[in-house]
């Protein structure tokens, strides 16, 4: 035992003896002295025994790293493209919160009672809490809600209602991206059995077409997406628990998210929520009780989730325009300013070929931001300066959602920021997988390294990545960032930082970090954006549906959950991709966030883009053509820059986009499963993207309306631009096309001189 004093001593009072040789004794002791309460700096400690100095003394400095606790990513400013919080009250009754594109509106009800997307009200009524207390119907009385605070960057609301037996406290917080934060504390005011209590949200049927629902299924170890939902919403969907539930259409929707499922009461495990379309309208239906519950007159249960309607922000650039590419062979980036192609500098035959943006994956450790050695350090920075000087924009792939075990931070924290159940992951160090080259070059990265799948509700994690991460843009002049998977809401149940929960019967449950995945997300936007506002975070979004983490993405690359074809390859894409799951999460126009496809997963890039390509979604290409999956160079990326031209050429930017799904008064195609998207140019004609989506090869028929397309009185030739089919124009803007399963063609009726 001992009475420590702060800054001064502590007194020893028993030590324990050990016999060391017969006939000896040797006295072993030890001294805990909290030292929470010093100041960083250095300090001496000498140990001393009946007053007699023993001539043991130590130094030791109490230092913080300067990542701890560090401020970097937050910020208490508007990011562009958002705009300020607008509030507005009428004589103390309805509140309409408004942020960019979208307005919220309360009123008397515990929750939102209007969204309008785009001034189109997306809500069939009212959101609200039904169920029923002993029998009896819930009918919520109270006060009006309080706006209790407003500024540029959120708006918060309180309200306190209740119904007999019960008594309900809702809290509402509205930030600047839509992403409304609600807790409600339900509390028994007596005595009462609880027997139903729904959260109700019920859409237009118009604006609930397309779902998309994370850890909502029953999980099949061998098929990655078995436990996601994604794709039309056409009969009743039963749903678990799940981080993420979105509904809308091809232009947005309303997002709900939780990361907990305690306090919920359900008989069904796969019925804790339900999507309910029915006429006009479709439900989505929170069951929080729905098994009779006895309260005592004082208990509460407690609510947490969110509710965000979608786009989240307008697309001033899309994918297009960005033009990006990721760089191979895959790690070896390093030597790019001494190499050459076709007698050029690598790089700049690089910006020749129209690439503006450079995805490159070099790692001193794996996946962390900074380096470590200070020659990986001066390669890395004239890798930057020599592309910048080229003109090619440059990023790093510099998080995953794997922390390294060799970093000092893991260290000392490594225990906080672990997922759990932990896993781990080893980086490969072969053999070769792409010719010429390990997956990262062993001269300068020592392999093999380990890591492990971390969990962003660690204040220590996210500290040290954002920390690291800004350190990076700021050494280097990085024009943004590559994120693999950052934006995830695992099931963690690591108590150190908060995750996960225990039931009265002592089973331990996971919950999901969606709050502080956003948060960490946010950051990462932050630090890219103060460093270059053109910046790019470029987030590889397969597997997870996050919406509020996608938010602050600048473009999503998605895919790669197919990954159970790699080997075996599939023949038929357009059967595992089909349109209604690509509508749902592969355009990006949902989100607003543009979107690129990750194909080599699933197959040919040319096929792919059959699909991708009728949404004007394009597969990303890779320096060199390299196909990921074949081992080989792709003929559809040699093609990726002569679109860029052509898209010049016609001025796509300045066309109106009638889509295969929208205009059918514009074109008409046979046979069966061919389709067209037309780009309406004021003076350079249409471009028409054909494509058979068939298994088989067809000869497809297209018919252009003339009329509707401002050509009736025009003069235009009928070619394929890209030179890759042989198109024959027929009569009355009829053209047809021979096209095998899954091929595409280009074909632009061009306004000729009169």
């Amino acid at each position: 035992s001992m009475q420590p004093i702060a800054g001064g001593t502590a007194v020893l009072e028993q030590a324990d003896i050990a016999e060391t040789l017969p006939g000896s004794r040797r006295y072993v002791a030890s001294v805990e002295v909290p030292i929470t309460d010093l100041v960083l700096g250095k300090y001496r400690v000498s140990a001393q025994i009946l007053g007699t100095n023993l001539g043991t003394t130590t130094t030791f400095e109490l230092d913080k790293s300067a990542w701890i606790h560090s401020q970097a990513g937050i910020s208490d400013k508007v990011l562009a493209p958002w705009t300020p919080v607008t509030t507005k009250q009428e004589n103390g009754g309805a509140i309409e919160v408004g942020v960019w594109g979208r307005d919220y509106h309360f009123d008397a009800t515990p929750f939102v009672e209007q969204i309008e997307v785009h001034d189109k009200p997306i809500l069939a009524s009212p959101i609200a809490l039904t169920g029923r207390v002993d029998g009896e119907a819930i009918n919520w009385q109270g006060e009006a809600k309080k706006l209790t605070s407003a500024s540029d960057t959120a708006a918060t609301l309180e309200q306190k209602l209740t119904s007999a037996g019960v008594q309900l406290r809702v809290h509402s917080t509205l930030e600047y991206d839509g992403f409304t934060t609600i807790e409600c504390e339900l509390e028994a005011t007596r005595d009462v059995s609880l027997d139903e209590l729904t959260l109700e949200i019920q859409m237009l049927r118009e604006f609930a077409k397309f779902c998309g629902g994370d850890y909502v299924l029953p999980k099949d170890p061998n098929i990655a997406m078995s436990a996601m939902y994604r794709g039309a919403v056409k009969d009743d969907l039963s749903f678990r628990f799940g981080p993420t539930v979105w509904l809308g259409d091809e232009k947005g929707g309303l997002s709900w998210q939780a990361e907990s499922d305690q306090d919920w009461h359900y008989a069904d495990t796969q019925k804790a929520i339900e999507i309910l379309p029915r006429g006009e309208t479709t439900s989505f239906l929170a069951h929080f009780v729905d098994v009779p519950t006895k309260l005592a007159a004082g208990q509460k249960l407690r609510y947490k989730f969110a509710l965000q309607a979608t786009p989240l922000k307008p697309i001033y650039r899309d994918a297009w325009d960005m033009r990006i590419a990721r760089s191979e062979p895959y790690g070896a980036d390093l030597v790019l300013p001494d190499k050459t192609i076709d007698g050029k500098p690598a790089l700049q035959y690089i910006a020749d070929l129209g690439i503006r943006n450079l995805f490159i994956n070099v790692n001193d450790e794996f996946p962390w931001p900074m380096f470590k050695r200070q020659s990986f350090r001066d390669k890395y920075k004239r890798l930057c300066d020599t592309a910048h000087e080229a003109g090619v924009s440059l990023y790093g792939y510099s998080i995953h959602a794997r922390v390294p075990v060799v970093r000092p931070e893991f260290d000392i924290y490594g225990s906080d920021m672990l997922l759990r159940p932990a896993r781990q992951y080893m980086t490969p160090a072969g053999p070769p997988e792409r010719p010429g080259t390990l997956c990262w070059q062993p001269d300068w990265m020592p392999l093999p390294q380990g890591s492990a799948d971390f969990c962003q509700n660690s204040d220590a994690l996210q500290d040290a990545y954002i920390h690291a991460l800004n350190e990076r843009v700021t050494t280097f002049g990085d024009d943004g960032v590559y994120l693999d998977g950052s934006y995830v809401t695992e099931p963690c149940i690591n108590h150190e930082h908060g995750c996960g929960y225990t039931d009265e019967s002592g089973n331990v449950h996971p919950t999901y970090p969606v709050f502080a995945a956003r948060q960490f997300m946010k950051r990462i936007y932050t630090v890219v954006h103060e460093a270059n506002p053109e910046g790019i975070v470029d987030l590889h979004s397969s597997f997870f549906f996050n919406v509020s983490g996608i938010a602050y993405a600048d473009v999503i690359w998605t895919g790669e959950q197919w990954y159970e074809y790699r080997h075996t390859g599939v023949d038929y894409i357009a059967g595992t991709l089909t349109l209604d799951m690509f509508r749902t999460e592969f355009t990006g126009w949902t989100l607003g966030v543009p979107a690129e496809t990750l194909c080599y997963r699933l197959g040919s890039p040319m096929n792919v883009a059959a699909t991708g390509l009728l949404h004007d979604i394009s597969p990303r290409i890779s320096t060199n053509g390299y196909n990921t999956l074949t081992k080989r160079t792709d003929s559809y990326y040699s093609l990726v820059p002569e679109m860029w031209k052509l898209r010049d050429a016609f001025g796509i930017k300045e066309a109106e986009k009638l889509f295969y799904f929208e205009n059918s008064d514009y074109v008409t195609l046979s046979p069966d499963k061919c389709h067209a998207t037309l780009f309406k140019h004021p003076a350079n004609g249409v471009l028409a993207l054909v494509s058979n989506l068939s298994p088989e090869a067809q000869d497809v028929t297209v018919s252009f309306n003339l009329d509707m397309l401002g050509l009736s009185d025009r003069t235009f030739e009928v070619v394929d631009p890209l030179g890759m089919k042989e198109v024959k124009a027929g009569e009355s803007g009829t053209v047809t096309v021979p096209l095998g399963s899954e091929e595409w063609v280009y074909v632009w009726l061009r306004p000729t001189s009169e």
